[in-house]
């Protein structure tokens, strides 16, 4: 794992260890295969928005790249900001409660938000990440990386 870096929690007040992940290749691997193969339209404004992100004119559209398994929504999300930075959204939610992960190419966890949904649709807020958030973190990367083979078998998007 790369040494350690320390990420800003902004609005939380406290900074908190980043947590690489995926320091070769496969990440960046996941998100070719997102462009090529997720949805190319999924408007994602309030998470950027609640992330901090540049946005353009308003809008955060992303590539989206979307697995349920055992009752549990995965997604890759791939954002490009105004500046050309990518910024990595993997998520992971039930019918009721997720986490989605804010991380830079290198995989490193930058920040997190935890959601609830009730009939009002879902509401989002930053944690700190501690060991517990780390390790769900971690299980989602697992996820990813374990099924990086069966992304690359999905046909291209057609667009």
């Amino acid at each position: 794992m790369k040494a350690l870096t320390l990420a800003l929690m902004v609005g939380v007040g406290f900074l908190a260890p980043a947590i690489a992940i995926a320091g070769d290749a496969s990440w960046a691997r996941l998100v070719d295969l997102t462009k090529r193969k997720g949805y190319n339209d999924v408007p994602f404004e309030h998470i950027c928005k609640d992330f901090f992100l540049p946005l353009h004119d308003d809008k955060c559209i992303v590539y989206q790249l979307p697995y349920t398994d055992l009752g549990i929504t995965h997604s890759f999300n791939v954002y490009t900001d105004p500046a050309g930075s990518v910024h990595i959204m993997p998520s992971e939610h039930d019918y009721r409660l997720g986490y989605i992960y804010l991380t830079d190419l290198d995989g490193k966890l930058l920040e997190v938000l935890s959601g609830n949904k009730d009939n009002a649709g879902w509401t989002w807020s930053r944690v700190p990440i501690d060991k517990t958030v780390k390790d769900r973190f971690k299980e989602e990367v697992d996820y990813w990386l374990k099924n990086e083979d069966r992304l690359s078998k999905e046909p291209d998007r057609k667009d």
